[in-house]
């Protein structure tokens, strides 16, 4: 079906179009998102798309379990096995997982975690071997193989020196074979010499560790406390933080004591969250940790993952069972899909029973009672869903094309809604028949529709990107790594989004799966609000662009310091070089003119050379990704030629070229060349971001890894001294660049005999 899926955005493109004038005059007099979806039902907008009705009324044959496509997929997997294509076998199988049909225990999903388990084992992965023979025997597997998976089982745990268990599993082999009754004699005769050899392997192996490392799947990290307590008002804030509110600044936080750089300041689990459809394949669908050893698939579709059993339960009690069937068209509208999530999440009996708080709230505030958005009766905001419904819309701020266009949309939403059986408080099949216009549409759906449209409108200015560090290689070789922080789902957190912009912030927010950890990053006063940042920062663009962006997307004028003062000041880095002084050259209509010294020249020949540059740079990027990297070396040193001629010595790009260099000599095995490279570029990004900064941060990580490899260990624990502490303010002690730098620097003093 995802082939006769239309292009969403294309549709309500075409409907503005059309709308334009009279309707759309007459849309614009609707003074309520009820109002707006009564229009939009009322004229039955949604009629004239071709392809919807047939999406909405078929997508139970798409994406569904197949025993045929299961076992298709195992024969392939065993084609790649055999030919030792153990990555695409691999594929292959986890296919047939997603696939076999029957719920929790079927033959064809047991022999499909058996064949991915042994796929692991060939890929080394042993803790991902043994969690899919544990998912194998769950589902049922054989009695007439049970033997097999034992012995694959005892290898794993010899490899992960486990004796005990390893003796254990060895055991449990035989004596499941004695109780086969109809054994072929011959294949047995061939596994217990199989046994027997192993048998030996484990007698001669000699095991390092204790019982107590017992090489077990670690569980996942401990969220961080909340500095000083948590607070009993801002229930996911610390203590030390208090809500105001002010007619200028709308809802805020401030400090009530003083707060130190690193303290963590909120840890909050999202209202409802959004996995991207890009990670459906790595990560679960319902946490967003990363699916490194076993898949727990849909007990309906094939299109998404999870990394247990209890995310899979809950993802299909709150939300799931009504999305499984409709994700293709629910990825066809973006952000509005996190909107249908939270009214999902909420539930069809608490809206409904939330529609008479709204008539509550509405007679206390006709009464004069004033009260703070997302405060519920009893005098707290927590996460539920007022906190969630108390976010800003700005629909007096929204152009009138972009409302009806979010109308449209949440028009889509509601059908599919209806057409789910939703309203009926149970999943439908996609039987139902497509609603027609406003007479099919009872007074319960206009309001749950006005809901869907006012959290696309919040959307808009609270959405938060759940992002996770992933780290690029140009080779399995490569030390000189670029990282970079990737986002994978979209979550609404309604205590985060009570923190004000600022184009220099206070905190920063890194993520544990779906959860938040909001953290300073320098001290505060008492008394001092604290800030996010939502996208435009000082050190990475220029203050006109910055208001430019959150004036249209937020709705603000900028008043942070940063702001006031203009304060860009990497900014002056990123401009040509003086020949004469080496200070920057700023552009003035077709010259530059040098901000030191006076010089002044045609800014024709260095834009044209920056060109080239830039050119020579891209093809030294392909010739890395080809493995070419005698290529890659040749053309980023002309790059580079160029570069630290015209540019300032702190020009971003020139930082770049360096990097990129660093990480091929790196490549190359050439450690010296590679350290030299990145001394200058550890040195522009302490300029341009500053000593306390995370980019700085990043920068030493790779150095000292390199620095190790080029034989300088006093240096590297040096180096490795002045990241982590940096790293910890950031993102506490947990991180994997904390964990990765301590065990880098109990290394470096083991080797260099320091206690």
């Amino acid at each position: 079906m995802a082939a006769n899926l239309g292009n969403w955005q294309a549709e309500i493109d075409n409907i503005l179009q059309k709308a334009r004038g009279e309707i759309l005059h007459e849309f614009q007099e609707a003074s309520t998102d009820e109002e707006r979806i009564h229009f939009i039902l009322a004229r039955d907008l949604l009629k004239n798309i071709p392809w919807l009705s047939f999406c909405l009324q078929n997508c139970k044959e798409v994406h569904c379990k197949s025993v045929e496509k299961s076992k298709r997929y195992r024969d392939e997997g065993n084609k790649f096995f055999q030919l030792k294509k153990y990555e695409e076998s691999l594929h292959c199988y986890l296919e047939a997982v997603l696939h076999a049909p029957g719920g929790d225990s079927t033959e064809d999903l047991a022999l499909a975690y058996a064949n991915t388990s042994a796929t692991f084992f060939h890929l080394l992965k042993y803790q991902a071997c043994l969690a899919n023979i544990t998912a194998a025997r769950e589902s049922g597997y054989p009695a007439r193989l049970l033997h097999k998976l034992f012995l694959r089982q005892a290898q794993c745990q010899l490899h992960l020196e486990l004796a005990e268990e390893a003796c254990s599993s060895l055991e449990a082999a035989k004596q499941h074979l004695k109780s086969l009754k109809d054994i072929d004699e011959k294949k047995a005769e061939i596994f217990l010499r199989e046994v027997s050899s192993f048998e030996k392997k484990l007698q001669n192996a000699a095991f390092s560790k204790t019982k107590a490392d017992d090489g077990s799947v670690a569980e996942k990290p401990k969220l961080p406390d909340i500095s000083y307590g948590r607070n009993p008002v801002v229930t996911q804030a610390t203590s030390a933080l208090k809500m105001e509110h002010t007619t200028e600044k709308g809802r805020h936080l401030v400090a009530t004591r003083e707060l130190r750089a690193g303290d963590t300041l909120i840890v909050e689990k999202p209202f409802a969250a959004v996995l991207l459809p890009d990670h459906y394949a790595s990560h679960c669908h319902h946490c967003f940790g990363q699916l490194d050893t076993v898949v727990i698939p849909c007990v309906r579709c094939t299109q998404v993952r999870y990394c247990s059993k209890d995310c899979r339960d809950v993802s299909w009690s709150s939300y799931h069972n009504i999305e499984c069937l409709y994700l293709d068209l629910l990825h066809s509208v973006g952000i509005a899909h996190l909107g249908v999530r939270i009214v999902l999440v909420a539930g069809l009996q608490f809206v409904l029973e939330f529609k008479k708080t709204l008539q509550s709230l509405e007679e206390q505030k006709k009464s004069g009672i004033l009260r703070i958005g997302g405060v519920s009766e009893d005098g707290t905001y927590g996460r539920g869903y007022l906190t969630v419904y108390d976010l800003m819309p700005h629909s007096q701020h929204l152009v009138i094309d972009d409302l009806f266009q979010y109308s449209l949309t949440a028009c889509l939403l509601l059908n599919i809604l209806q057409v789910s059986g939703w309203f009926s408080s149970g999943p439908g099949n996609g039987d139902t028949a497509v609603s027609g216009g406003a007479r099919d549409v009872s007074e319960v759906e206009r309001y749950v529709g006005g809901l869907l449209l006012r959290h696309i409108q919040q959307l808009v200015c609270n959405a938060h990107a759940i992002t996770e560090l992933q780290v690029t290689q140009a080779t399995d070789q490569s030390l000189v790594d670029t990282k970079s922080q990737v986002r994978v789902a979209t979550a609404i957190y309604p205590t985060a989004s009570l923190m004000n912009h600022s184009c220099d912030p206070t905190i920063i927010s890194s993520f544990d799966r779906d959860s938040l950890v909001v953290r300073a990053v320098r001290d505060v006063k008492e008394g001092m609000e604290i800030y996010n940042c939502y996208g435009p920062h000082h050190k990475r663009m220029s203050g006109a662009d910055r208001r430019q962006i959150l004036k249209e997307q937020y709705f603000f004028d900028c008043q942070c310091n940063a702001c006031v003062l203009d304060s860009s000041q990497n900014l002056v880095y990123m401009v040509f070089r003086c020949p004469k002084c080496e200070n920057g050259l700023l552009e003035e209509q077709t010259e530059v003119v040098c901000s030191g010294c006076g010089y002044h020249d045609n800014s024709l020949p260095y834009k044209e050379k920056a060109g080239v540059a830039k050119d020579l740079f891209l093809q030294g990027i392909q010739r890395l990704e080809a493995h070419n990297i005698t290529g890659a070396v040749e053309v980023m040193q002309r790059c580079h030629k160029i570069r630290n001629v015209i540019l300032h010595k702190y020009h971003r790009d020139l930082t770049e070229t360096k990097d990129f260099l660093a990480r091929c000599y790196a490549i190359m095995g050439d450690f010296e060349k590679s350290c030299q490279y990145l001394t200058e570029s550890v040195n522009s990004v302490k300029t341009v971001y500053g000593d306390s900064s995370i980019e700085y941060a990043n920068e030493l990580q790779k150095y000292a890894e390199v620095l190790v490899s080029a034989g300088h260990p006093e240096t590297a624990l040096t180096v490795t001294n002045d990241a982590l502490p940096i790293f910890k303010v950031h993102y506490g002690t947990s991180h994997t660049s904390v964990t990765e730098l301590d065990e880098l620097r109990t290394n470096l003093q083991r080797a260099l005999n320091i206690s």
